[in-house]
């Protein structure tokens, strides 16, 4: 699906991105780590994507399994479709936890495998998506597996559509 292509209710792809990214950038407070930041980078924020292709837009290809910053170093993290494609989101999770100051937020933007339309193309490989979580959820009780690390304080689908959904947890 092109941007300006439609869904079956009228919304366009770009319409949907612009309010996922939106939601992003108001959760991108303080000190910011964008993981994945793709071709969206937040100006105020540390912007990281190991893919090549995106090095115009990052600022460096880290790999969210292996940060090199120092603890406690960000008040916020963010990121937009990037969770199911980590491989090992174990260690992905942890080293957020290690990177995030407590009582800093992270912020995260999740394909909703039930509701989401077909994409599969070279913009959208779900094929390469590890996890699917088919609902907020399902995400919900992935994240009890942090209940020692993070509290869930926000896990729903966007008010207007179910192709996607948003999470915010703070660090405990």
């Amino acid at each position: 699906m092109h941007q300006d292509e439609r869904y079956k209710d009228g919304m366009t792809q770009g319409w949907i991105d612009q309010i996922q990214q939106a939601w992003i950038i108001t959760q991108a407070t303080g000190r910011c780590l964008h993981v994945g930041c793709g071709q969206k980078p937040i100006e105020w924020a540390v912007n990281i994507d190991p893919n090549p292709d995106r090095s115009p837009w990052a600022d460096h290809d880290y790999n969210v399994c292996d940060l090199p910053f120092s603890d406690d170093r960000f008040d916020s993290i963010v990121s937009s479709h990037v969770l199911p494609a980590v491989q090992d989101l174990y260690a992905a999770m942890y080293e957020m936890a290690r990177v995030l100051k407590p009582g800093g937020y992270m912020a995260h933007v999740i394909p909703n495998w039930m509701h989401a339309p077909a994409r599969l193309s070279p913009r959208f490989p779900w094929q390469y998506q590890h996890q699917g979580w088919y609902s907020p959820q399902d995400f919900e009780e992935y994240m009890e597996t942090y209940g020692d690390i993070f509290r869930v304080e926000l896990c729903e689908s966007f008010p207007d559509f179910e192709f996607s959904f948003r999470v915010r947890a703070i660090r405990l």
